[in-house]
């Protein structure tokens, strides 16, 4: 169970929990699309596939929006994809759950501009964004650029907001302004997923704030980070408590790797050896992910409810992340044996 965060004076963002419809409704609307995801022998396509144009024609046949792109096409896919599920999940928390950290990206992005002194067009600032959101790039840029009085944010991004302010001007770091929009994303998410009364989902999320949490601390024993900032790093709302996260700071790999044995991050646990040879960063964060999907696969084998339709929407998230990791290979001429062994599989089929 995920332990409890203390945010009583957290503002969150205004959802509709009772909406017209139902969970049921929802998973007949996205049966037929879970027939269109590229699944194993699509990402065997796609991991073969020797030019861009061939992987927009992959794509085509899969249902994507024609555009001039394929990042263009991910970016139109992605939204219809949380247009659908604002429209057909019976409360809004579930969508906004996985929204928020779009929000964090572009939270912080439009802070640091701001105290860079910089002052950008609208439409190279926006470029920079990440879409969809909760929040409209037409607002953040008018907030935050702009400084116009009428261009409000939400209380809850306001709130965050200004949490990073004072983090900035208590350290002059830009690295503060992250730590501090991670960490109250993180409570805002278990605060918000708690009245849902989805032990599953609760637990998908708990679940993804440990397993940032045990990056936090490979990287800090591979990087010899300061114990201030790794503990101002470590993420609240866990399955693992924070006293153990800070126990394993000054610890040894043994004691680390044997902390974890009572955990669902057990398999991860030769990366407190492996992390810090070559390759080893890349190589965590496909074995987190999968961890992860295995996680909403037992989701996926439901036949009604919300737990299908949130593994349907993270389905599509894998498949835009591996869309992504080809189109790299492609553009940037990377080692196409290497980088396909960091391709992510959801679905068996």
């Amino acid at each position: 169970m995920a332990k409890s965060v203390k945010t009583s004076k957290m503002p969150l963002p205004v959802a509709d929990p009772q909406k017209a419809g139902s969970w049921g409704h929802a998973a007949g609307r996205i049966w037929v699309r879970e027939k269109a995801l590229l699944g194993r022998t699509g990402f065997d396509r796609l991991f073969s596939l020797a030019s861009i144009d061939e992987i927009k024609r992959l794509l085509l046949e899969h249902g994507y929006p024609q555009q001039d792109t394929v990042k263009e096409m991910l970016i139109w896919a992605r939204e219809e994809l949380y247009e659908l599920l604002a429209e057909i999940a019976p409360d809004d928390r579930f969508w906004q759950l996985l929204l928020l950290d779009d929000d964090a990206c572009n939270l912080k992005i439009a802070l640091k501009t701001v105290l860079s002194d910089e002052a950008p067009e609208e439409e190279s600032f926006t470029k920079k964004l990440s879409r969809p959101s909760l929040i409209s790039h037409e607002l953040i840029w008018r907030h935050a650029i702009r400084a116009d009085k009428d261009a409000n944010l939400p209380e809850w991004a306001d709130y965050i907001m200004g949490r990073a302010r004072e983090a900035f001007s208590a350290q002059y770091d830009f690295a503060s302004i992250d730590r501090s929009v991670d960490y109250d994303i993180a409570a805002m998410k278990a605060k918000l997923a708690e009245p849902l009364k989805e032990p599953w989902l609760s637990r998908y999320f708990a679940m993804t704030r440990d397993l940032k949490n045990l990056e936090t601390l490979l990287r800090a024993k591979h990087r010899k980070t300061a114990e201030t900032v790794y503990e101002e790093s470590l993420l609240p709302g866990g399955l693992i408590e924070k006293k153990r996260w800070i126990e394993c700071f000054d610890a040894d790999d043994q004691h680390c790797i044997d902390g974890l044995c009572d955990t669902p991050y057990k398999p991860l646990s030769s990366y407190f050896v492996f992390y810090r040879e070559k390759g080893g960063a890349a190589a965590f964060a496909k074995d987190r992910d999968n961890l992860l999907y295995a996680e909403l696969e037992r989701g996926s084998s439901m036949l009604s409810g919300a737990q299908r339709v949130m593994a349907y929407v993270m389905a599509r998230e894998c498949e835009y992340k591996n869309i992504r990791l080809v189109l790299s290979i492609l553009e940037d001429g990377l080692d196409r044996a290497s980088v396909g062994t960091l391709r992510r599989d959801f679905q068996k089929r």
